[in-house]
């Protein structure tokens, strides 16, 4: 037994959750057929998102605007260390 159910209709009853999940998302996103997996949960982060967003204070938004324009500098930083390593592990060619 898998679940609560026994296991002949554990694939079923998944069967059955996704597609009930599947057209309750659909109507949230005001979608008018199912889409692909990957597109609907792009559009339900898309939309929290949104939803977060706008619960923001004007200056929590100014802020969060700014990052996302100016950037976290992460991947900047994670390139630099990278192109260090590599010059030192290789000599310095």
């Amino acid at each position: 037994m898998v679940g609560p159910y026994p296991s002949s209709d554990h694939q079923l009853y998944s069967q059955l959750h996704f597609v009930l999940i599947s057209h309750f998302l659909k109507d949230y996103l005001g979608l008018h057929t199912v889409p692909s997996d990957r597109y609907m949960l792009e559009q339900l982060v898309i939309k929290l998102g949104k939803e977060a967003f706008d619960l923001l204070s004007d200056n929590e938004k100014h802020i969060m605007k700014f990052f996302i324009w100016a950037g976290c500098s992460c991947h900047k930083d994670l390139n630099t260390v990278h192109g260090g390593y590599t010059a030192v592990t290789n000599g310095g060619r």
